[in-house]
């Protein structure tokens, strides 16, 4: 689910869930109006992918730090909850916290410094995104393209991985 479409693709179709007594069910993303900011769309850039529950129809997950949350309300925007409630999931910092970082014309000010690009914390968080899932592809020993996740650490890389 590193792949936003993987994530967004979450939500098409509806999921079969067994309670433990009972036959299984059939549960769909329950808010399919234009009322809700958590919508597919949102929820997968905010990191999210569909996971519901008997009683939370609405529950998903984040494909990085697994944090799941439910019981969504209109008002919800999906990249601000994630940001304050997973403050350290890298995602959440990285992509998520970025609202914080521009003013209403969306141009860059920092007014939170430790949220700078070079600062050693978004370091760390965009060192983080390459260990998510299987990793990065190309830490394998002996890989040919040299492209080792350590050495893009070393040189303080502004990128993050988006597999």
């Amino acid at each position: 689910m590193e792949v936003y479409q993987k994530r967004l693709e979450s939500f098409a179709k509806p999921k079969r869930i067994k309670p433990a007594k009972g036959r299984a069910v059939s549960i769909s993303w329950p808010h399919d109006n234009a009322d809700y900011k958590a919508t597919p769309e949102s929820l997968a850039e905010a990191g999210f992918f569909y996971k519901p529950e008997l009683g939370f129809p609405d529950n998903v997950q984040c494909y990085l730090c697994k944090r799941e949350l439910s019981e969504w309300e209109p008002d919800d925007d999906p990249l601000e909850i994630h940001y304050q409630k997973c403050e350290h999931c890298p995602w959440a910092v990285l992509r998520c916290g970025l609202l914080h970082d521009t003013d209403s014309h969306q141009r860059f000010v920092f007014p939170d410094k430790s949220r700078i690009p070079s600062s050693p914390f978004l370091e760390q968080m965009r060192y983080e995104t390459f260990q998510a899932g299987k990793g990065w592809p190309y830490d394998e020993e002996g890989d040919a393209h040299r492209c080792h996740s350590r050495r893009v650490r070393c040189t303080r890389s502004l990128l993050f991985s988006l597999p």
